[in-house]
């Protein structure tokens, strides 16, 4: 599966800090739905933790501890990021 720049989008914006799929939608600017679609995704090929808890499940997303491609995702990541803000 090929990452598109939503995918790369959330996985910069996730790789410091846990977020709530609100507080990605609403900072990166895509709807919720497609929020979900991409994060199942990502699940999918392993490159994030997804965890729900407490009243209303609430959903923290972080990308995964120990991926071997993470620093340089990160870097790739926070240049892009650069970029779009």
């Amino acid at each position: 599966m090929n990452l598109n720049e939503n995918d790369r989008k959330l996985l910069a914006f996730c790789s410091d800090n846990p977020k709530s799929i609100r507080t990605i939608a609403e900072r990166l600017k895509i709807a919720p739905k497609n929020v979900s679609v991409r994060l199942t995704k990502l699940k999918e090929m392993n490159l994030i933790e997804i965890k729900s808890f407490g009243k209303g499940k609430k959903t923290i997303i972080k990308t995964k501890k120990g991926n071997k491609h993470k620093k340089a995702m990160i870097k790739f990541y926070e240049e892009k990021l650069k970029e779009w803000s």
